[in-house]
């Protein structure tokens, strides 16, 4: 089931009048579904049930109201208008406390409790309430010699804090229509229907930030300066270029792995719970795993144990019978130039000499005397096959030849 949630900015509004007073009250929030992305011009169910006592408590009002989301993902409706079997002026908002429960599409966004009670239907219910009239006070102190009292008084503790030098400039920024906030003219910190923006007046999420050419944007300091991201699925990073996603960083809940990799070129790097490392698979079978090619540049001829160079492998291998090559890697061509003697090329060459290992087979025995020259720099092997006298044969062999490649 899909998940959404609610932000919530403006949950009660208290109606008095001085006719009849309105069953209901407003309510408003920001829909979001489960990435966090708004939802815009959605059709949506919400259901509303009133519980008493507490979170869990009984519902003694539901209702559901079929609405339609803005292009801010703004529902805006009335507690109280909605469809429903139940009586909302049937509540006892003296008998408190109440908590509101919400639920969208069938699926429950939480219960909070209503701090607010509806003041105009609670006011209908009492029968004893105040008047407001200060000389309608039972036991009323007399204030007769503190009457300058009040306006001289001044709080030592407000005194020493920074609210003490707020000024009509400093609040000018804030726009109640718009519902849209700055500190004050020129700063960068911004607040618009939800979203903040550091550095810019135009937030696109939840915190938007927009930099100025520095190395880096966002500096956490502390002792363990660690970041947490927790997400009920999957959490992570996506990076990108001018709006355009090149690389994401994200754990897989489903698979139980990490992964790093470009969202056209593939599967990338994966860690997995086993800490198998993968490349180019996402599922590792050991330690390290790569689905393709491994290339190693560093090469040497003092090799230390457990240490892969580029010349640990060979630079080519491979078997010729009948004058042909049946199976090799990295062998271009052979020739054979007179009996027993082959020229063999290989695709790459190498730096320096190379070692070369020939290997004579026969489904008979003979006496086979192989033999090779291979120059400096190069890519060619010669070989010859021979009997004890030196007279050149036929005859099948392998090849192996390793180096330092070019």
């Amino acid at each position: 089931m899909k998940k959404f949630y609610l932000s919530l900015f403006a949950l009660l509004l208290g109606l008095v009048t001085l006719a009849q007073v309105p069953e209901g009250f407003k309510y408003q929030a920001v829909l979001r579904d489960g990435s966090g992305e708004i939802r815009a011009n959605s059709d949506v169910e919400i259901d509303i049930s009133v519980l008493q006592g507490s979170e869990s408590g009984t519902s003694v009002y539901m209702e559901t109201h079929n609405v339609t989301t803005n292009n801010h993902g703004l529902i805006s409706l009335n507690i109280g208008e909605g469809s429903t079997g139940d009586t909302f002026g049937a509540i006892d908002w003296a008998d408190g406390p109440y908590y509101l429960k919400i639920s969208v599409d069938g699926s429950e966004m939480g219960t909070s409790q209503i701090l607010s009670v509806p003041y105009a239907m609670y006011a209908e219910k009492s029968g004893n309430a105040f008047s407001g009239n200060y000389e309608d006070l039972v036991n009323a102190p007399d204030l007769s010699d503190t009457a300058s009292y009040l306006t001289q008084e001044q709080d030592p503790a407000f005194m020493e804090s920074a609210a003490a030098g707020i000024s009509a400039g400093d609040t000018a920024q804030w726009n109640k229509n718009n519902r849209k906030w700055s500190l004050k003219a020129n700063d960068t910190l911004y607040y618009d229907k939800g979203m903040v923006g550091i550095g810019t007046d135009n937030p696109t999420s939840d915190l938007t930030i927009q930099g100025t050419g520095q190395p880096y944007e966002i500096m956490v300091r502390d002792n363990y300066a660690f970041m947490g991201l927790d997400g009920t699925q999957n959490s992570g990073i996506r990076l990108f270029t001018d709006g355009t996603p090149k690389t994401y960083l994200y754990y897989n809940k489903s698979s139980d792995y990490f992964r790093i990799f470009n969202p056209v070129s593939g599967s990338g790097l994966v860690l997995n719970n086993q800490n198998n490392v993968g490349v180019n698979t996402t599922n590792p079978q050991a330690e390290l795993h790569v689905n393709g090619s491994a290339r190693i540049e560093e090469t040497t001829d003092s090799p230390e144990p457990k240490t892969l160079y580029g010349n640990s492998a060979p630079l080519a291998y491979g078997m010729l019978q009948s004058n042909s090559i049946l199976s090799g890697y990295n062998i271009a061509s052979i020739e054979r130039t007179s009996t027993g003697h082959y020229t063999i090329t290989l695709d790459n060459g190498w730096s320096g000499y190379p070692a070369v290992i020939v290997t004579c087979y026969n489904s008979s025995p003979k006496v086979e005397v192989p033999t090779y020259h291979a120059a400096e720099n190069s890519n060619q092997v010669y070989v010859m096959i021979s009997d004890a006298s030196g007279t050149g044969i036929s005859s099948a062999f392998s090849i192996v030849v390793f180096g330092m490649p070019q």
